[in-house]
Order: structure tokens, then C-alpha cells, then sequence
């Protein structure tokens, strides 16, 4: 088979964008995969000591705040941390999860966040 340079090359070019691509889907699977087996395994972990009566809760003080202040840190946070879900984010920044809620909604309806589905 006889090909010119210049579409040997355009093909070249075209492989090597493919391959990057499929190399950093694989590399966002991977994370993904390995933050899942990091949750499972608090879970198991979690349990495991429920089971054999030790305590593993945690008291959290939640602060006080104006809404959009919370609305702000939250996007600082998603944009620091990409996926989180409700109880994280309450977590992490010490809000009320009943608030936490009803502002992702909120940044839902205004197109800064949207919900993503896992699996």
C-alpha cells in the first residue's frame, strides 16, 4: 500500500491524540476506582469496629455563616475536589447538611454544579 507523507503524518498525529485521550480516561477510571476501594474500605473498617463496640463517631461544630458564603467555600471546595457528595461537603466545611442540600440545588438551578451518577 502507498500512502503520501503528509497523510501518513496526519494519521501519526491522529493516533497519538487518540491514545492520549484513551491514556487519560484510563488514568480518571483508575482514580476513580481507587477513591470507591478507599471508601469501601472505611466502611469495612467502620463497621468492623461498630461491631467490636468501639465508637468511631465524630462530633462536628457547625459554623455559622451567611448562605453565600457557604455557596462560595462549596464551589471552592467542588473545584478543589471535583466529586463530593452531600455529607462530605457538610463535613469538610462544617456545615449543615439540611443547608448543604438546598444550595447544591440552588447551584443546580444557576448551572455551577450539576449531579453526576457514578456507575
Amino acid at each position: 500500500m502507498i500512502e503520501t507523507k503528509e497523510h501518513g503524518k496526519d494519521v501519526s498525529r491522529f493516533l497519538d491524540s487518540f491514545l492520549k485521550v484513551v491514556r487519560e480516561e484510563m488514568r480518571t477510571m483508575e482514580e476513580r476506582m481507587i477513591e470507591k476501594i478507599d471508601h469501601r474500605i472505611d466502611e469495612l473498617v467502620e463497621r468492623r469496629n461498630i461491631e467490636a463496640g468501639e465508637a468511631t463517631e465524630e462530633v462536628i461544630i457547625l459554623r455559622s455563616i451567611t448562605r453565600e458564603e457557604a455557596k462560595k467555600e462549596m464551589l471552592d471546595l467542588l473545584d478543589k475536589n471535583n466529586k463530593l457528595d452531600y455529607g462530605e461537603i457538610a463535613e469538610k466545611l462544617r456545615l449543615d447538611l439540611e443547608q448543604v442540600v438546598e444550595i447544591v440545588e440552588e447551584l443546580e438551578k444557576e448551572g455551577k454544579v450539576e449531579e453526576v451518577n457514578e456507575w
